[in-house]
């Protein structure tokens, strides 16, 4: 399945709303089957409980062979399953991120869905 069809299999918001799968098949597809760490910051699903994870889920069947790795505010450690590793903390924290550097290895790929604020975009960079 290309990016898009997985999205809209898990129900990610990386299509449909935004449109981003073809933007980031583009420049991700060449990295598809390498043991990658994807780290994914915002895991989204605040507005119920146990909802969340779906572009982590998406993230794990475009990447075969890749640890999905996401941080959120908020615990949802409910996606945690073999190859997605979920924290709880804020993305400009650099002690969490040098906590999951050590467990997990240096991230290959970077998708910042977080706070959305620019400062923070910088800092978590």
């Amino acid at each position: 399945m290309n990016l898009t069809e997985l999205a809209e299999e898990f129900g990610s918001d990386k299509w449909g709303v935004h449109r981003y799968t073809p933007h980031y098949e583009h420049h991700l597809a060449p990295l598809r089957d390498e043991a990658a760490v994807v780290l994914e910051l915002g895991i989204g699903g605040y507005s119920r409980e146990k909802e969340g994870g779906a572009s982590l889920r998406m993230w794990k069947w475009f990447f075969p062979h890749a640890q999905i790795v996401g941080v959120d505010i908020q615990d949802k450690a409910f996606v945690d399953e073999p190859r997605i590793a979920s924290f709880q903390g804020r993305q400009t924290d650099r002690r969490l991120m040098r906590r999951i550097v050590a467990r997990h290895g240096r991230p290959t790929i970077v998708i910042d869905d977080g706070s959305h604020r620019p400062k923070h975009v910088v800092k978590s960079f």
